[in-house]
């Protein structure tokens, strides 16, 4: 490892003391650490329970590495990327390479001596927080960089072993029906994707958690973080979550702003990004089970969904996309 030891130093005091979170997540506990003058950001874990994806190591290095090798051909980045989480899972300490579009990470850890849970330490970024339509314009753009690592095939987890595109869909539908409390939904859900009938072809790095709130506008620039959920999957998989979470209302809640939604799709496309609306709607469909039963789950424990909506709204909204004269065959808006 080669980051600063007096840097490390200073987070693991930090992280043994007692002084609260800047921010609790649904899944990380993020610090931040003002040091000689710096300032960093400490993620950590807050429970491996809580996570569905992979538990053993943090994706920001991946992602990096893999974002910073864009020229390779399929074959050689499919390679690249198992050898990636191959060294990651052997070197419980170390740092990764910069990327133009993520915070610099200083150090990751997840030796679970100084933190029960994986944690990262990256700078800290001041961010504008404008969230004006520029923004949209933006966030497309830089989803279409992010979107350049191209894969024939995919990964159920990054750390399994590759899979046949065709079986991809398959798997989706398997995943969904362990979900508890949403067995109708599920089932609705398949049919409606059978009579879509898409062909998945297309794989990329997908974050799978691009939505405002990851967004850190620095300048002129876009900074993408939590990356937490990033799998190999279909580029439309990143484009859902605007959808239903575009903007901040009057009570802080995010809520669907068709006017930004449209901007940022615009944006994708104009950078060159590729939208096959098929597939599109089937990520969608097979994306609101998943957030209905993750709401539902924390409801039940008495934590509060904000600033997200709640089971109900988005099985309202599951309810509006399988009866919309616009989810036709083949086809969706």
């Amino acid at each position: 490892m080669h980051a600063d030891k007096a840097v490390v130093e200073a987070v693991y005091t930090h992280l043994a003391g007692d002084e609260p979170p800047a921010f609790r997540g649904a899944i990380n506990d993020v610090y931040r650490l003002a040091w000689r003058g710096r300032h960093f950001c400490i993620r950590v874990r807050r429970s491996d329970d809580l996570f569905a994806y992979e538990k053993t190591f943090p994706k920001e290095p991946l992602a990096a590495a893999l974002l910073n090798r864009t020229t390779l051909e399929t074959a050689v980045l499919d390679q690249e990327l198992d050898r990636c989480v191959a060294r990651l899972t052997s070197l419980p300490v170390g740092r990764g390479e910069p990327f133009v579009h993520q915070p610099k990470l200083v150090f990751y850890d997840f030796s679970r001596m100084v933190a029960p849970h994986v944690f990262t330490v990256s700078e800290w970024v001041t961010h504008t927080s404008i969230r004006d339509a520029a923004l949209y314009d933006k966030a497309g753009a830089v989803l279409h960089e992010l979107h350049a690592p191209r894969f024939s095939s995919f990964k159920r987890r990054l750390d399994e072993a590759w899979q046949p595109a065709a079986q991809w869909l398959s798997t989706q539908i398997v995943q969904l029906k362990h979900l508890r409390g949403v067995e109708a939904e599920v089932e609705a859900v398949e049919n409606r994707i059978k009579q879509i009938g898409p062909q998945t072809s297309r794989f990329t790095l997908a974050h799978n958690d691009y939505h405002p709130l990851n967004w850190l506008e620095e300048g002129a620039g876009l900074k993408v973080i939590d990356w937490d959920n990033a799998t190999i999957a279909p580029p439309e998989v990143d484009l859902v979550k605007v959808k239903y979470w575009a903007k901040l209302d009057a009570d802080g809640n995010y809520r669907p702003d068709h006017a930004a939604y449209e901007a940022f799709l615009r944006a994708y496309q104009t950078a060159g990004g590729q939208i096959d609306r098929a597939m599109l709607a089937v990520c969608e469909l097979l994306w609101l089970p998943k957030i209905i039963a993750f709401e539902q789950a924390r409801e039940a424990q008495g934590l509060e969904t904000r600033p997200f909506p709640g089971s109900q709204q988005m099985r309202e909204a599951l309810k509006a996309l399988l009866h919309s004269e616009d989810l036709k065959v083949g086809h969706a808006v």
